[in-house]
């Protein structure tokens, strides 16, 4: 069960968001800018820690897999664009955007029902989701998990501003969706992951520019998801 502890720890920070969103209006931009820059430090840390590991194994080690990744991270990216994912993705995206905003106090409104569409878009089929169930499912570190819930924390506090106590029903969708991912990476678990790893490395780089705001584009997150699974067939097989 302790392989499953970050996603303990993602639902509890929800809950103590939901509390505060309650019991409190928003964080100020600055203090959410702080924690996120606090965040980024964290997700670049990640990524030089696993770095130093792949290194440490070799210069040619290093390159060879450094170029199997990117060629795993373009064929992620081409099947992304590709699929119709992109635009579901942002389809889903604008409906809830136009649900949470037309939400009126006072005015009788399936809330627990937008609140679980919430939960499985914004918490649950997440790029960084994905990205902490493969760093834990496949190495066994929950640290992306801690990133997630408090980026999840600043998020619920804001989301509860409406939702009021229905933004319970966000974590059904977390909880479910984070063990399940969590499962399905561990079943997959093998001796040698330097293309997850690399992979990962990527991931926490993209999201570390995210975060400090130099790139401000969140969704092309989105194209490295395949890249999850594509770097488990790329080290089993080319390995």
């Amino acid at each position: 069960m302790l392989i499953y502890i970050g996603v303990f720890f993602n639902s509890a920070t929800i809950i103590i968001g939901i509390i505060t969103g309650i019991l409190r209006p928003p964080l100020s931009g600055k203090i959410e800018n702080t924690i996120h820059t606090i965040l980024a430090i964290g997700l670049f840390y990640i990524a030089i820690i696993l770095s130093i590991e792949l290194f440490s194994k070799g210069g040619l080690y290093f390159i060879k897999y450094f170029t199997l990744t990117w060629l795993c991270l373009i064929s992620s990216s081409f099947i992304f664009k590709k699929s119709p994912l992109q635009q579901i993705i942002i389809k889903l995206n604008n409906s809830i955007q136009s649900s949470y905003l037309a939400l009126k106090p006072g005015k009788k409104q399936s809330l627990s029902k937008i609140s679980l569409i919430i939960g499985l878009v914004y918490f649950g089929i997440t790029p960084l989701n994905f990205g902490a169930a493969c760093l834990c499912g496949l190495l066994g570190s929950p640290l992306l998990f801690y990133v997630k819930s408090i980026i999840d924390l600043l998020g619920t506090i804001t989301l509860t501003q409406k939702l009021r106590k229905t933004a319970l029903f966000i974590l059904i969708p977390q909880f479910i969706l984070g063990t399940a991912l969590i499962y399905i990476f561990q079943l997959f678990q093998l001796e040698n992951t330097p293309c997850s790893k690399f992979v990962i490395i990527y991931f926490c780089l993209h999201l570390f520019l995210i975060l400090i705001r130099v790139n401000k584009n969140s969704s092309s997150l989105f194209s490295v998801v395949p890249a999850f699974f594509l770097s488990i067939i790329f080290d089993k097989y080319l390995g």
